[in-house]
C-alpha cells in the first residue's frame, strides 16, 4: 500500500471530485446557454406574434440566470476544493468520539 501524503492521492477522492466538477460545469454551461438563447427566442417569438412564448422565455431567462450563477459558484468551489485536496496533508479524523469513561465496543 502506498503512503498517502494528501487526500488527492486517493482514487476515490479523485473520482468524487471529477463527478462534482462535471456537475458544476453542466450547471454553468446550461445556465449560460439558456441565458444567451432565451432572449433571442423570446424576441423572435414576439415578432412572429406568439406572445405567450415570449413571456415564457422571459421567465425561463431568469431561471437560467440563476442556474448560471449557481454553476459559477459550484465551479469556484470546485477549484477551491481541488487546491485544498492537493496542498494540505491527509489526516484521518474520526467521526465519533466516545465520552470519557465508556467502555470500548467490541
Amino acid at each position: 500500500m502506498k503512503k498517502v501524503r494528501n487526500a488527492w492521492q486517493h482514487d476515490a477522492t479523485q473520482r468524487s471530485f471529477r463527478r462534482y466538477w462535471r456537475t458544476a460545469r453542466v450547471w454553468f454551461g446550461c445556465g449560460m446557454l439558456g441565458t444567451l438563447g432565451c432572449p433571442w427566442i423570446g424576441i423572435t417569438a414576439d415578432e412572429a406574434g406568439v406572445k405567450w412564448l415570449g413571456s415564457l422565455m422571459a421567465v425561463l431567462w431568469v431561471l437560467f440566470i440563476g442556474a448560471a450563477v449557481l454553476g459559477g459558484c459550484l465551479v469556484f468551489n470546485a477549484a477551491r476544493m481541488r487546491h485544498r485536496l492537493r496542498r494540505y496533508p491527509w489526516k484521518v479524523v474520526t467521526q465519533f468520539q466516545r465520552p470519557p469513561g465508556t467502555a470500548e465496543l467490541r
